[in-house]
């Protein structure tokens, strides 16, 4: 069996590690699902962080928002401590290949500043715990898709993670080492020769 697309994502690799057989579905039946209110609200954050001219309160209401969640935007994106990087450091497309990877892999970075080497992951909705960032395989794929482009870990990697309910922030600070890196490639390698051999067990 053929993979679906010519690379991997995170979603898919957290997909498939989660469900295989949701993963078939979706991705060979093509089961097309509607995007949830969370998916939608966190899309219209994540475009509102990246662009300062962004209409998010006008985008907000017509996706069918009230003014609680324009009023939560409008903290989080203003709080003195929320990380903010210009347009041409947000929403980086990378695609990777090299490591002992069986198959390219790619992902959209939220933010990324090169010369810093910082990358910046963005969560709206429940506040993430520091164990949970540091065990977040997204972060850990990210920092995996910078090595095989530019040769270096970041230095620092920062998940903003913003309270739902009432826009606070909360920044957690994890760190990636190359051992993190092999580990992830090992598991994206199983999953390419799992689907190759049509497993799809849970």
């Amino acid at each position: 069996m053929k993979l679906p697309r010519p690379y991997l994502s995170h979603s898919q690799f957290w997909l498939f590690n989660h469900d295989p057989e949701e993963y078939y579905k979706q991705y060979y039946i093509a089961r097309i699902d509607k995007p949830t209110p969370k998916m939608v609200l966190g899309k219209l954050f994540q475009e509102a962080w990246s662009d300062r001219a962004f209409n998010y309160i006008k985008a907000l209401k017509k996706a069918g928002f009230n003014s609680d969640q324009a009023r939560i935007f409008k903290f989080a994106l203003e709080h003195p401590t929320t990380i903010r990087f210009p347009k041409n450091k947000t929403e980086k497309r990378l695609d990777g290949k090299g490591l002992g990877l069986k198959y390219p892999i790619m992902g959209y970075l939220d933010g990324f500043d090169k010369a810093k080497r910082h990358l910046v992951e963005n969560k709206l909705g429940v506040v993430w715990t520091q164990d949970r960032a540091d065990e977040s395989t997204q972060i850990t794929w990210y920092a995996l898709l910078i090595y095989l482009n530019f040769k270096f870990i970041p230095k620092r990697n920062t998940l903003q993670s913003f309270n739902g309910r009432n826009g606070m922030p909360n920044l957690r600070e994890t760190k990636r080492i190359k051992q993190d890196l092999k580990f992830l490639v090992e598991a994206i390698n199983e999953m390419h020769d799992r689907i190759l051999a049509d497993d799809f067990r849970n």
